[in-house]
């Protein structure tokens, strides 16, 4: 702890304010060129991992596995993992087949059928089934004959020669074809309870069929009377959540060539509400809460090649803040948030074309470590609410040589990493107007030094939100 007791520590801030969301160094997402990214706790670790899709030479998919450290930090597993594939895969979902407690995983296929991988509890997994004639662009799990485990519901499109159609489970993870109800060119589906019976009920938008379920995988069409949206108002992709607080989910519709407009859960009715701020094509979208005001939040990729980020007023109305994301082109064809973290603010993951993966880290709350060089100031960044803050926050930095074996939960604040045996610990107020506090240790020029492992946590007080614990930041002495 002897180098601890000579670091000296200089305060420092930016005057003008940043961005909210900074563009994470070079990692295995971004070296992957993912088309799609979906995320979930394979191992049970507690914090979130990365599926992704990568397209193979002759039109195949590559499918990934990238394992959290819980700090935000990835590894390719894949090989050690995941099995290889000689199929094209159009979409992954994440669900218990085999209500087992983890998280298996069904890979929806073109015409040469789909593929049930079973998890063996810490993240490796195997084929346990192949199933025919059940090609899909998007696929979505619930209990729809209502006897306690998950079904899945299907949406290919004409281009897969397939129908919209459930696969039951027997139990166990044994899939059998339930009902179909047609086929169309543009393929979504959504599960949810649309009258509060307790069921689920099904929704294939591009067909326009809101399917009420009677019980006995008996479906009824109700879309002539609950289905209360004109024609006007395209209805191919969305994203479901609460958009306006009512405890139900509801739609942002996207990617018609039409105006993007939410949809409303209200009542036993969907009905359409208010258009998001014109943008060019949408080709995809995602809500998260961005600011943490407790609404979500749309965040879009668009056809000129930029996001945008427009915030919600709490009722499923939609402003845009260019202001709060990168001065710079983010090329998306999906979009996925997630905190992938553990800091309690949502990141973004956007996939392009099989090109070009960002991963966007939010700095709502934020530490960035610096390089660590003998000789100079190591500069440890703190961040609170960067550009759009309503006061000053209060910043806490804790540095340290030991890390704790495995994060400790602290709720509400999060979860510590950092072993507070012996750490540095220093505070200072984190300006409004920047949004950033810049810690500055000076580490002494001794040769000894190098390889030793500094790590940063940080302790957030902003000025909305709570107070949060940071993800770690690491270091290594050159």
């Amino acid at each position: 702890m002897g180098l601890l007791a000579v670091l000296g520590v200089t305060l420092g801030s930016l005057a003008q304010a940043q961005n909210q969301f900074v563009l994470q160094a070079p990692s295995p997402i971004a070296a992957l060129n993912l088309q799609r990214t979906v995320t979930a706790d394979v191992d049970g670790d507690g914090d979130l991992d990365v599926l992704g899709l990568g397209l193979l030479p002759f039109a195949y998919s590559a499918l990934y596995l990238l394992r959290n450290d819980g700090n935000g930090q990835f590894t390719n597993v894949t090989t050690a993992q995941m099995p290889g594939f000689l199929l094209t895969i159009h979409d992954i979902t994440p669900f218990d087949c085999d209500g087992d407690g983890d998280v298996d995983l069904f890979l929806s296929g073109g015409t040469a059928g789909s593929s049930l991988l079973r998890n063996d509890g810490l993240g490796t997994f195997t084929v346990a089934a192949t199933v025919a004639n059940a090609s899909s662009r998007s696929t979505v799990a619930g209990d729809l004959d209502g006897d306690g485990d998950l079904d899945l519901a299907l949406a290919p499109d004409l281009l897969l020669g397939g129908l919209y159609q459930l696969l039951i489970n027997g139990g166990g993870g044994s899939f059998s074809q339930g009902p179909s109800f047609g086929n169309s060119v543009l393929a979504s589906v959504a599960v949810f309870d649309l009258d509060g019976d307790g069921d689920l009920d099904v929704f294939y938008p591009s067909s326009r069929q809101l399917l009420r379920n009677d019980g006995g995988l008996v479906f009824t069409n109700v879309a002539a009377t609950q289905l209360l949206v004109p024609n006007t108002v395209g209805l191919v992709r969305f994203v479901r959540g609460d958009l306006d607080g009512d405890g139900d989910g509801d739609f942002v519709f996207t990617g018609s060539g039409l105006p993007d407009f939410v949809v409303l859960h209200q009542g036993n009715t969907l009905t359409v509400g208010a258009a998001l701020p014109a943008q060019l094509l949408t080709r995809t979208a995602a809500l998260a809460d961005v600011d943490r005001d407790g609404d979500l939040d749309a965040v879009r990729g668009h056809a000129n090649s930029s996001l945008t980020l427009s915030l919600n007023d709490g009722t499923g109305g939609f402003t845009d803040a260019p202001q709060r994301l990168p001065p710079f082109p983010i090329y998306s064809d999906t979009l996925h948030a997630a905190d992938l973290d553990r800091d309690g603010d949502v990141d973004l993951l956007s996939c392009f074309q099989s090109t070009t993966t960002f991963l966007l880290q939010n700095r709502h709350v934020h530490i960035e470590a610096g390089a660590a060089l003998r000789g100079q100031n190591w500069n440890v960044e703190l961040w609170s609410e960067p550009g759009y803050a309503s006061a000053d926050g209060l910043g806490v930095l804790a540095v340290g040589l030991a890390r704790l074996p495995a994060p400790l939960p602290l709720p509400p604040f999060g979860h510590l990493w950092l072993d507070p045996n012996g750490a540095l610990l220093v505070a200072d107020s984190i300006p409004m107007s920047a949004g950033r506090r810049v810690f500055a240790f000076a580490i002494p020029s001794a040769p000894q030094l190098v390889g030793v492992q500094l790590n940063a946590q940080g302790l957030v007080a902003a000025a909305s939100g709570g107070v949060r614990l940071t993800a770690l930041g690491i270091a290594t002495i050159q």
